[in-house]
């Protein structure tokens, strides 16, 4: 059994999961990337991947690993991987895809989730009249498939045939039921995907205004809002490479070039590839062991480098956040070349360095790298839509990693300097600490040092902890109320 309760069957990849309590789940049954010369690529990868997962009944693919329903936005993703493959039968199976993602648009003018779409194929006609944003429907599905069917029509229109025109009726109606105040630019993977929606579908002079005012904001913190999120910089990519592939004016190829830039630039900073993960700390992240959980941002890399070295789990066992393993052929459809003084951190760790972005006296964000061991720390503002995913401490290194969380609404402020993470936990408090290290006794979490596997870490606190070190499902959890708490870190 692994850390995630799941029992694992022996040898390769198996028709169903069995889980710890006995459920038994569907799994792919293509070992997709186990050979050939369509290994090393994310979008035949993840394709294949799904392949594993289509109900022909439903139209849908079936969540990956989890007993969820199906999804149908990664359908929609599914559909570019068989539109790009073309072999016997994808084009026709795309169609019937597609045919069921836009059937599950939802049409009611005036309502909050006019022109979205469902997330899942067991998802009513429509919501509830009274239906609330990201729980009874979630808007940004216009964004995410709206796009995705742009991206069907203009590459693939011919294999579509008469389709196309129900495609584009749809992406229509994705960009006119959002509400003009909900995206603003410091959304930042979703506003770069609305402003090429609004210009590509009319509505030019809306999409140019709010693409002229994300980069205003890129070029004041040397960054954007939703800096360093393994998620949501893939998502970011996406989008500006829309931009600069598809533009729908000039302004979009011109600004898309130097936002292309200037992202990769940003996360080959605090990439470390000898760790295959990315410093921290994270505006937003879902998770912090990038080898166990799918992100997009893995798959751009994996585009780069290849997949023996990029940060990504292996498709063919059970994975953390797998939904987003099905976006592998969007990253292949748009891949171009990685600017080379970024591929070059991709590719090896290269030096020891300090990497800082912010806005003075709002945020500041630091990480350090070095061969062995990376921190990282936010001080001041936290993006607007971080809530739980703002990860304002972290520790990496080789056995495992650690974070700082403010809970009960606390603010954490932390630096990160050489071998030091300097945390302040301001009142309410408490701060969580959870320690990413599966095993780990908790009697070997002191007040002033943490002998950890392979780290050592002299703690410097004004109080000892409030709630005693314990074991949880990732390693061992304590909580510091409100205090300057120094961390510092040697190797073993």
């Amino acid at each position: 059994m692994d850390r995630r309760g799941f029992l694992r069957s022996a040898g390769g990849a198996a028709a169903f999961l069995t889980l710890a309590d006995g459920r038994r789940l569907r799994m792919p049954t293509t070992a997709a990337g186990t050979g050939g010369p369509e290994a090393d690529r994310p979008g035949p990868a993840t394709t294949a991947f799904m392949d594993g997962l289509w109900d022909e009944s439903l139209g849908l693919i079936r969540f990956p690993f989890e007993e969820q329903p199906p999804p149908v936005r990664e359908t929609s993703w599914y559909a570019l991987g068989l539109l790009q493959r073309d072999g016997d039968g994808d084009s026709d199976r795309a169609r019937r895809a597609l045919e069921t993602v836009v059937s599950r648009q939802y049409v009611s003018p005036g309502a909050l989730f006019h022109g979205s779409y469902a997330r899942y194929g067991t998802d009513p006609p429509l919501p509830p009249a009274e239906a609330r944003e990201f729980a009874e429907f979630d808007p940004n599905w216009r964004q995410f498939i709206g796009t995705a069917l742009a991206l069907a029509v203009e590459r693939f229109g011919k294999q579509l045939g008469s389709l196309s025109a129900d495609l584009e009726a749809s992406i229509e109606l994705a960009a006119a039921g959002e509400r003009v105040d909900r995206v603003e630019p410091d959304y930042s993977n979703i506003a770069l995907m609305h402003a090429w929606l609004l210009a590509y579908t009319g509505s030019k002079k809306e999409g140019e205004e709010l693409a002229r005012s994300i980069l205003v904001r890129y070029r004041e913190a040397d960054a954007l809002d939703e800096y360093n999120s393994p998620t949501y910089d893939g998502i970011a990519l996406y989008a500006i490479s829309l931009w600069r592939a598809e533009p729908p004016s000039k302004l979009f190829a011109r600004l898309g070039d130097e936002l292309y830039e200037g992202i990769w630039s940003d996360i080959a900073g605090t990439y470390h590839a000898g760790l295959r993960n990315a410093c921290g700390p994270f505006a937003r992240a879902v998770g912090m062991d990038q080898t166990v959980y799918a992100t997009p941002t893995g798959l751009w890399i994996w585009g780069a480098i290849g997949r023996e070295r990029a940060p990504f789990p292996d498709l063919t066992q059970p994975f953390e956040h797998a939904g987003d393993a099905c976006f592998g052929p969007l990253a292949e459809l748009l891949a171009a070349d990685v600017p080379g003084s970024a591929r070059r951190h991709l590719e090896r760790f290269r030096k020891e360095r300090v990497v800082r972005a912010g806005v003075e006296g709002r945020w500041e964000s630091t990480s350090w790298l070095s061969e062995d061991v990376m921190l990282g720390g936010h001080t001041g503002e936290t993006v607007r839509i971080g809530g739980a995913q703002v990860h304002p401490g972290t520790i990496h290194w080789a056995d495992g990693w650690a974070r700082v969380l403010g809970s009960g609404g606390a603010p954490i402020n932390a630096v990160a300097e050489k071998r030091v993470l300097d945390i302040t936990i301001e009142p309410p408090g408490p701060a969580v600490i959870t320690i990413g290290a599966p095993g780990l006794d908790p009697a070997a979490v002191h007040d002033t040092e943490w002998e950890l596997p392979g780290l050592r870490v002299a703690v410097t606190c004004d109080l000892s902890p409030s709630v005693a070190p314990h074991a949880v499902e990732d390693g061992v959890e304590l909580e510091y109320p409100p205090t300057r708490l120094v961390l510092e870190v040697a190797s073993d």
